[in-house]
């Protein structure tokens, strides 16, 4: 008889990260890089796995989720708000994909 296999973690995938969230990423590793800390550093500050970073700011390849967004941005001393805006701002500056019209 097989074991069933262990899940590991309780968040379930949600795919790869928005183009929003994609330039949330982009402005904290703006922020990041402006302080020249390393991934190391900000997992020491922030409390979030540097695989976790990696995976989410580096690769795009999972969004963050609230909580996480919220222990980086007071690790980096910036305001959410402030990121979400400026990620808004790049957003808006973008061409309008014509397959979502």
């Amino acid at each position: 008889m097989t074991q069933p296999k262990k899940k590991r973690g309780n968040r379930r995938g949600t795919g790869p990260a928005s183009r929003f969230s994609q330039l949330l990423n982009a402005e904290l590793r703006a922020v990041v890089a402006y302080r020249r800390m390393t991934l190391r550093d900000l997992e020491e500050a922030a409390g979030v796995s540097k695989a976790r970073l990696s995976v989410a700011l580096n690769q795009d390849a999972a969004p963050l989720n609230t909580n996480e967004f919220e222990q980086i941005c007071r690790a980096l001393s910036v305001d959410p708000a402030d990121i979400c805006a400026r990620a808004g701002a790049a957003r808006k500056k973008e061409p309008e994909d014509p397959a979502s019209a």
